[in-house]
């Protein structure tokens, strides 16, 4: 369950990590690929160790097996770019426990949580699932940007303005936009401050610190990073996109 070959290369679940091992000229190339690089994910309570491994068309999947009793289990797919989440346990504590991909009235990955078997559609084209007739959706999902450090500190910054592109937004399928400031996210985000929820489509230009309301003076900050969360209404094939988001900041010489 812990090893596999995805597009003629292996993979080797290792604790949090996976290692690819590429034969090339008659010597392998080990290269640590797994969502543990890079300071790891983005909430302590997504620490997981892989518990299976499975392959599709277009992605290497894996499940983890929670550390905690506190920790959320998730299955996550790299395309050999990066990683993405493909869904979260609805309860912490649980492990997923196995992974397996076939085409049974769709293409889909099923596996196996909390005593019983799930399935998620897989896309096996190379087509937008906004295309697709009948693509379901999450009833909500969410985006973070890395954190943001412009300069090494010997320059004020102050952030103006977010700048969201949207399509296929209304009163249900809406776009909630969030920033928090000098690495103090903290614990199930409560230091995130909302700067709108949008309801249309086309631009929205939004400013900091919220919105406006403290006339438009701009938050000062070290480092900063943006969140996007997508809600859907009562239909699951309909669902916001966010095209584009663009930060406007300035920076200003110390006297």
């Amino acid at each position: 369950r812990k090893a596999i070959t995805w597009q003629s290369q292996s993979y080797l679940a290792s604790s949090a990590g996976v290692i690819n091992y590429l034969a090339r000229a008659g010597e392998v190339a080990v290269m640590e690929v797994g969502p543990d690089m890079d300071d790891g994910l983005p909430e302590a309570s997504y620490e997981n160790l892989v518990s299976a491994m499975a392959a599709s068309t277009k992605d290497l999947i894996i499940a983890g097996n929670v550390v905690g009793s506190s920790d959320t289990a998730l299955i996550m797919a790299w395309n050999g770019h990066g990683w993405r989440v493909l869904w979260a346990a609805t309860a912490t504590n649980t492990n997923i426990i196995s992974l397996h991909i076939s085409y049974v009235t769709a293409y889909r990955l099923w596996f196996g949580y909390n005593n019983r078997v799930w399935y998620l559609r897989l896309n096996q084209t190379n087509m937008n699932p906004k295309r697709i007739s009948g693509w379901p959706y999450a009833s909500t999902c969410f985006t973070k940007t890395p954190w943001l450090r412009p300069q090494a500190g010997e320059v004020d910054l102050a952030a103006l303005e977010v700048i969201v592109d949207v399509e296929d937004a209304t009163a249900n399928e809406t776009v909630q936009v969030l920033y928090a400031i000098n690495y103090t996210e903290g614990a199930a985000d409560a230091s995130y401050v909302s700067l709108a929820t949008i309801t249309s489509d086309g631009r929205t230009i939004l400013t900091l610190p919220d919105n406006g309301v403290s006339a438009n003076i701009g938050e000062e900050f070290r480092a900063i990073r943006l969140k996007v969360i997508q809600n859907r209404g009562s239909t699951n094939t309909l669902f916001p996109d966010v095209t584009g988001l663009a930060l406007v900041y300035r920076k200003k010489l110390r006297t």
